[in-house]
Formats: C-alpha cells, structure tokens, sequence
C-alpha cells in the first residue's frame, strides 16, 4: 500500500505540558499497523533507543526521527530536556562501506561541524581499529535463536530470583520512592537490572568508541550507530565519562541497565542527589534513571503487565495478537480466564493475547504496560521474561504451562529461506535476516490464516516445510514435509534423487531414484538414521542430506 499515516517521534524539547510530539509521515504498511499498532519495536536497546538524535540533517538539531521501517506510534510520555547536538548529515548505507580510515576520518569532520571539541574527536578516536568479530554478532542476538522457554529459563533461574529478592530488600527505601515518584514498581526495575547486567555483575568490556564506530562504518544499521557515536563523543564532551571509560556491550548498550548513548542523554538521572547521574558504579542512578526512562515512554500506575490465562476450547489463535487490544471484560466474555481458572479483573483496562511458544504453548494476556517494556527491548522473548521474573521476585508462582512437544530451536539459515519463501507467495517479511521478529511474525499468521492452519504466528520445522512446498514446488526443501503432511512431495526432484542414489550406495533401499520422497525412501532414511545413531524421523533436513551425501563420496 502507498497510502501514509503519521507516526510520532518524542521530541528532544521538553514542554512543560510533560508530552510533546512531532509528526513524521511514514509508510502506512499493514504488518506495521497489526503487529505494531501499539508497540515501537525501536527498543531502548535491540534496535537502540529512542529517536532523540535523527537524522533531519534539514532540521540540524535533535528534534527528529531516526526513520525505521518497524517504528510505530506509543503512548504518549513526558519528555526530558538535555543538551541538544547537531544531527550528521544521513549518509548512504546501501553501498559497500568505504575503508574503515576514510570513514573514521570523514566522520570526524562531520562531527566536528556538529559541535564535538577537537579534544574531544582526538581523545576518543585516535587509532581506533574496527572489530570484525563484532559484525557476526550484530547478525546473530540470541533473542531470536532460542526458543522462548529455552530464553526463559536461562534467564529466570533460581540464583537470580533469590539475589533479586535480596537486592529488592536492600534497596527498599530508594525503590519505594521511585516507584511513588515514577510509579514503576521496584520488582519491575530489579528483573531489568538483573537481566541487562546480572545486577551490575556483568555490564560489558567492550571498549565503546571500537564497538560504535565498527558498527557504523559496517554493520547492519549503520545510520543509528553514527548517531550512538556521536552522543557517546557528546557524553565525553560534558563530562560524564571519558574515552576510557566508556566500555559495554558488544552494541554499545553501557552501565547497569544497559543504556545506549542517545539514551544516557535524554534519560540518565541523579538517583542519589550527589551531582552526576552514574549509571556504571552507582545502583541509584542506574536504577532510578530505568525508573525514568519506563515513565516516559508510558508506564501506568496500578497496572500489572498482564497475566498468564487459560483460554477456552475453540479460541480463534488469528485474535491472538499484539495489536489486537480489547477490554478485559471482552476476553472474560468468551472464557479467558487466569491460568489457575479465576476470573480476570474487572478493571476497565485493555489486554492483548500473546503465544509465543504457538498455540500449545502458554497464553498470555497483556496490558499496556507490557508494550513499554517492548520498548525497552523489542524482543517479544525480552518483555516476557522481564515480566515473569519481575512476578517472581515478588513472590508469584512459576509458569503453570510448559513448552510444547519438540519445542526446538529454529537454525537461521531456515529462518531465512522461510523468509524468503513467504516474500515470494506474497506475504512481506522485510529483509531476509533470519529472526523470527515481528513483521515474519505476521506474514507467517496470514499465510496460516489464507491456508485454513491454526493462526498462531509461530514457525515450526513443519510449517517452514510446507511455505516451501508453495513457494518451491520442485525443490528440496519442500520435500521436508512429514509423511502425515497434507501438503503434496514434488514430483521428480533432482535432489530427491541424488539422496536416493546416495542412499543406494550406502546400501540402503530407497527404491528406484525416481525423486519422489515415498514410504521405501523414508524408509531408508530412517534406517541411514538408526543406524548412526541419529533422531529416527525419516525427514530429509539439509545436515541429514548433507551428512549422507558426504558418506557416499567417502565410500
């Protein structure tokens, strides 16, 4: 669709009205208005922070968007005033990047002409080098190669939840006056700070200027990352840090909640009254300044994240979607009910269903204060687990459901071709980058949806099979389908029949090499697998065919 709507960017000048908003126009994409409608999946930290530094290189100061195409319109929030800086001039990020020393010192210029001091240019770029390592891992966060209970439980363990409870107990006076000063609940503030660093355990040694400026001269979202730069240069130009000690996560994020630069200047308070907002050493300000941070961008009083439910025999899995946001009692109405079976509140609020494990896997019905942590991080997985392990450290139950039957993880090369495939059947998944993020998300639950499958938006190895099978009649990939698939195998696949030569002389049967993938070449599948020691599935996975493949030449 071409049609645009007017998505809003927070203003980097504080009004005293509190909630000041500039219009952007942008494009009014569907997968943005379903799955986005209530969400900014610009996260304070996965895709990085707030828009404060944008790239209106024609407005020259802060006040604008850093243009996305998964930015959406949020609640609106108060706004806090700082020292503005000249935005860069956009540069072009589609072309190869020129070498790291041309850039390094092409953006020195332009930083200089947006106001950083020379000391300041020659203090925290000289010599840098680029860090090729942290390419591989700008394209690999682990917020989508896991599963979600898999990301649950590494991050929900018991040791974290004990020293969280300890932790809530120390800092009890400062949590209760954040929480009448900001309104966010100490729990919500203590998993955070336990997730981004394990409690100020684990904040980072990556030297931040090296990290910022590789990622800008070559990583994914070169554009943002020249603007982290640039407030990191600003940091140090008004004293809050230098070079040195700048260090962080492989992306950037700094201190004990993990704030980007953009987000240090517009969000980072003085917890403690003692001058400087300290959010690497000082728990105080980290925390108070999370506090800050989660009340400006929306976060409401008296109001839970949500709750496990239980949802009644017959549910339609297609209204089981972030933007789908009606009143509780709607959702009481048709039988939703907690996960113990009691009734919801009654208050006249509005939820959401989530399933991120698909539809056997947990329910949850959220609020709007779950959406502000997807603000935090844009991680459907992040927010989740934030808001258990806030639940569990004051005192509530594990989760009553478990993981569905051979939850697994999905490989990112998978991811990709299932991407890909959906594109080419006309569902729209952006860039194929091989995360199971929100635009695949909604592709996937249309295409569901048009094929009469439960619409749960959640990608599984049989599901992957069969968008390939559409996608790709005479292709391998399709031919992954389960024997009990309703889904038809390819007639006369070339690599269908290279496996079943494979297979012959390895001295299994699989009937003539025909390339139709039949009950004899399951069959022989399944003896290869048997017989080595592999999963009996009798599924011809790119390892499994690969694997026999080199058996055969070897033979």
């Amino acid at each position: 669709m071409t049609n645009s709507t007017s998505f809003y960017c927070r203003s980097s000048i504080n009004q005293s009205a509190g909630r000041s908003w500039s219009p952007v126009p942008w494009r009014n994409a569907p997968w943005v208005r379903d799955e986005l409608a209530w969400t900014r999946t610009v996260g304070k930290r996965g895709l990085g922070g707030l828009c404060s530094i944008g790239l209106l290189a024609s407005v020259g100061l802060t006040t604008g968007l850093w243009a996305l195409s998964s930015l959406a319109d949020t609640p609106s929030a108060n706004v806090p005033s700082r020292p503005l800086v000249q935005s860069l001039p956009s540069t072009t990020t589609s072309e190869m990047p020129v070498p790291f020393a041309n850039w390094l010192s092409n953006f020195a210029v332009r930083a200089g002409a947006a106001g950083i001091t020379e000391q300041t240019l020659n203090s925290a770029l000289a010599d840098l080098q680029p860090n090729q390592q942290l390419l591989d891992l700008d394209r690999r966060q682990s917020e989508y190669n896991q599963t979600f209970f898999a990301y649950l439980h590494n991050n929900v363990s018991e040791r974290r939840i004990q020293r969280g409870r300890k932790l809530m107990a120390l800092h009890a006076d400062l949590l209760a006056g954040l929480e009448r000063r900001y309104a966010v609940p100490g729990q919500v503030l203590i998993a955070l700070w336990g997730m981004e660093s394990d409690f100020g355990g684990n904040t980072g040694n990556y030297a931040l200027f090296r990290s910022l400026a590789t990622l800008a001269h070559a990583g994914r979202r070169r554009a943002f990352f020249e603007q982290q730069l640039l407030a990191a240069l600003q940091i140090i130009d008004q004293g809050s840090s230098t070079p040195a000690g700048l260090r962080g996560s492989w992306a950037g994020a700094m201190g004990q909640l993990q704030f980007m630069p953009t987000t240090y200047l517009d969000y980072a308070v003085d917890g403690d009254d003692d001058g400087r907002a300290d959010i690497w050493g000082n728990p105080a300000d980290a925390l108070a300044s999370g506090a800050h941070y989660l009340w400006s961008v929306g976060w409401q009083p008296d109001l839970r994240w949500g709750w496990e439910v239980r949802l009644p025999n017959g549910f339609d899995f297609y209204q089981a979607r972030l933007s789908n946001e009606l009143p509780l009692s709607h959702w009481h109405s048709i039988g939703v009910t907690n996960a113990d079976g009691r009734y919801l509140p009654s208050a006249n609020r509005k939820g959401s269903i989530l399933l991120p494990a698909g539809k056997d896997g947990p329910a949850f019905l959220v609020t709007s204060n779950f959406h502000v942590l997807t603000d935090w991080n844009r991680s459907l997985h992040y927010a989740l687990t934030v808001a258990h392990l806030s639940d569990r450290l004051a005192g509530g139950d594990p989760l009553q459901s478990g993981p569905p039957a051979n939850d697994q993880r999905l490989a990112r090369r998978d991811v990709m071709a299932m991407q890909r495939d959906l594109d080419t059947l006309g569902y729209a998944v952006g860039a194929a980058d091989g995360m199971v993020g929100f635009q695949t998300r909604h592709a996937v639950r249309e295409y569901q949806r048009d094929q009469g499958l439960p619409a749960d938006a959640y990608p599984t190895p049989t599901l992957i099979a069969r968008i390939a099978a559409d996608a790709r009649p005479n292709s391998l990939a399709a031919a992954r389908l389960p024997a009990n698939s309703s889904a038809p195998s390819p007639a006369g696949d070339p690599g269908i029949a290279s496996l079943q030569q494979d297979l012959l002389k390895l001295g299994f049967d699989p009937g003539r090499p025909d390339g139709l993938l039949g009950p004899k070449t399951r069959a022989a599948l399944q003896a290869y697998q048997q017989r080595m020691g592999l999963p009996v599935t009798g599924e011809p996975s790119s390892e499994l065919v690969a694997r026999i493949n080199a058996d055969a030449r070897a033979k």
